[in-house]
């Protein structure tokens, strides 16, 4: 899990912007949340995170400036920096100091998981090209053939040896596919499939991109709520039980998913099937 950290002088951007995105699913946790820019980069400094949503305008230290100390503490920190404005010159900054993106708010639930798919499948690649940096300065050219291997076993990308020959992708695909529809109503994420299929977590984000027409949340989100669907005009099952028996413990969360996704509530779904005597809505 990639490890996340909230920052923001208004305690409900922090709440909005922690509930309204399903980060597990995306392989993320938020391990802190700070009201303003001398807490949030003390617990920085204390925790470490791997990426950090910070608003740019706070009162004392804003955002910029939590940047940049956090920048001289060399420990690979990413940041997003959001605002209520539109302003080119805080823009100008945050990109000279090396923010990964600029989000207004409010906040567009599907730009924000855009950049976290991106930040997980970019975030491999930047580990390994400096790893490779230092590999380099460590090791002479003729020596440095297992150590690109094996850099490139970790991003999965094939090796010489394997080029020409069919491309393994497709059948890894369909074998991450098998795997969403048989455990979609559990909780899964790109982290849990990782790990029970031994494949790199970016590798798989990039498999969907690829060989699907949908990413990796968007196809379990449909999976799951096909079938809250069904249970809906099969059983009279109670819709926060239905929730997860489709794999949402945050009843919530899938409410909202499932108004976003059919354009009514559980409720109107189950009620619009009963009174048109259809099994489609």
């Amino acid at each position: 899990m990639y490890k996340v950290m909230l920052i923001d002088d208004e305690k409900w951007v922090v709440k909005s912007l922690k509930n309204s995105i399903d980060w597990h699913s995306l392989g993320f946790e938020i391990v802190a949340e700070a009201f303003n820019g001398e807490e949030g980069y003390d617990k920085i400094k204390r925790l470490t995170p791997d990426l950090v949503f910070t608003d740019i305008r706070m009162p004392g230290m804003d955002g910029l400036e939590v940047m940049r100390r956090s920048n001289e503490l060399n420990r690979d920190i990413s940041f997003i920096i959001t605002s209520g404005y539109k302003e080119f010159e805080y823009a100008k900054k945050a990109i000279q100091y090396g923010a990964l993106e600029y989000c207004l708010k409010p906040f567009d639930e599907e730009e924000i998981t855009d950049i976290l798919v991106k930040y997980s499948r970019d975030r491999p690649v930047k580990k390994a090209s400096n790893e490779l940096l230092a590999l380099l300065q460590e090791h002479d050219a003729g020596g440095m053939k297992p150590y690109i291997e094996e850099l490139m076993r970790r991003l999965g990308i094939a090796s010489d040896k394997t080029a020409g020959q069919p491309s393994p992708q497709l059948s890894t695909f369909h074998k991450i596919v098998a795997f969403v529809d048989e455990h979609f109503r559990e909780d899964i994420s790109l982290q849990v499939i990782s790990e029970k299929l031994d494949l790199n977590l970016s590798y798989i984000s990039q498999l969907f991109r690829k060989e699907g027409s949908d990413t990796f949340l968007q196809y379990l989100t449909k999976k799951r709520i096909a079938y809250a669907c069904e249970l809906l005009v099969t059983t009279q099952t109670p819709v926060q039980e239905i929730s997860e028996l489709s794999g949402y413990l945050d009843y919530f969360h899938f409410a909202k998913t499932f108004k976003r996704s059919t354009g009514l509530t559980a409720t109107q779904y189950r009620e619009a099937y009963i009174n048109s005597g259809s099994r489609q809505v």
